[in-house]
């Protein structure tokens, strides 16, 4: 459910007196693409800047209790399954020496959406619980809308961190009290929704949106019908 022996591997090349942590994303992730992965890259370079050593870099795909709503009032109520966000993931980042897929938020046994305050706090406590781990601090990435529109001026609940990537001219500030890093740049912001409606022919689907790998698996899966 979550990438601890990755994180342990990491943990062990960056030293024992270096401050270290985990960022995670999450979202719908429907379909999960550049920009997405992007954003985990300027997140990583706001937080070493810091001098936080970053051992992984999380994608989160929302559960489906969220995701269903969430596409009935946005998208005609299609969207992929589990699988299909969760296998996407694992291509956008089956390159990368530390990005990486969080599965317990999408696929663990919910009955409810858990939002992202209990997701970060679910991979902090299964750090806390792993040998090595109890110093890795985990840190939410999250756009300024975002930060601004779920009051994130006060940071994350208990020690969690929080990486706030500028968005639409709104801009946060930095804080090493309460664990807040702003990174300095942000990816052009690259919409699912227009993704969805390119791969549904609605529009030609630019290079670089998506991931190759991503594009080849949704062009042999396409979105189901609503349920």
């Amino acid at each position: 459910m979550w990438p601890i022996e990755l994180v342990k591997a990491r943990a062990l090349a960056a030293g024992a007196d270096t401050p270290k942590a985990v960022i995670i994303l999450t979202g719908a992730l429907n379909p999960v693409h550049n920009g997405h992965v992007a954003s985990l890259v300027h997140a990583r370079a706001a937080v070493e800047e810091a001098g936080i050593a970053v051992l992984a870099g999380v994608l989160s795909p929302l559960h489906e209790t969220y995701v269903r709503p969430k596409m009935a009032r946005t998208a005609g109520g299609r969207y992929w399954s589990t699988h299909d966000r969760l296998e996407c993931c694992r291509r956008a980042t089956a390159g990368s020496d530390w990005m990486c897929v969080g599965a317990w938020e999408a696929a663990g046994p919910h009955t409810f959406w858990p939002d992202f305050p209990v997701v970060c706090q679910a991979l902090q406590a299964e750090l806390v619980a792993s040998e090595g781990l109890r110093d890795v601090r985990v840190y939410f990435v999250c756009g300024a809308d975002h930060w601004k529109k779920c009051r994130l001026h006060r940071g994350m609940p208990g020690d969690l961190g929080l990486v706030v990537l500028p968005r639409d001219g709104v801009r946060a500030r930095s804080d090493p009290k309460k664990r807040i890093v702003v990174a300095s740049s942000a990816p052009p912001d690259v919409s699912s929704t227009r993704i969805r409606r390119c791969l549904e022919g609605r529009g030609p689907l630019h290079e670089g949106m998506l991931p190759p790998a991503v594009e080849e698996y949704l062009r042999e899966c396409p979105l189901p019908p609503p349920e």
